[in-house]
């Protein structure tokens, strides 16, 4: 066999392999970018353009990294991300929704026990709210969507 069939070969079998490990994961990628992008979003609804709005980039940037950290671990502790998404009832949004929830609580916690520690990251409480609602809500779409359109 020539070397180029064999180095092609193997590229396209990298590129497989890479392929089902990014579809096999589908589902924590998305929830990763919109738990992201809700939470820029909350601080975007509740700040609007307010000069304030640069005086709350270091607790956006807190609240985002603890929810891209305690928002797919609590789904992952739930089994969200071990549901079969094409056969769900609603007891399965239900668990999504009280594990985005207990979610939600841990990150006020976190921020509680990192503002004791002196980092001072005020976050208005109707960003917590906005981003609880918005996350689920989108991550819910995302999957019925995923389902309707034969993403799965």
């Amino acid at each position: 066999m020539p070397v180029h069939t064999r180095l092609r070969y193997t590229a396209r079998r990298i590129f497989e392999v890479a392929l089902k490990t990014i579809w096999k994961h589908k589902f924590l990628l998305a929830d990763l970018l919109i738990i992201a992008g809700s939470v820029w979003l909350s601080f975007g609804l509740r700040l609007g353009g307010d000069p304030l709005f640069q005086q709350f980039i270091l607790s956006i940037w807190t609240m985002s990294v603890l929810a891209l950290i305690l928002k797919p671990l609590t789904f992952h502790v739930f089994g969200i991300y071990r549901i079969y998404w094409k056969y769900t009832s609603s007891k399965e949004y239900m668990r999504l929704v009280f594990s985005s929830f207990l979610a939600s609580a841990a990150i006020v916690l976190a921020l509680f026990i990192a503002n004791s520690f002196g980092l001072n990251s005020s976050i208005p409480r109707s960003v917590i709210m906005m981003d609880w609602i918005i996350s689920t809500s989108m991550i819910i779409g995302f999957r019925r969507l995923a389902y309707k359109k034969c993403l799965l």
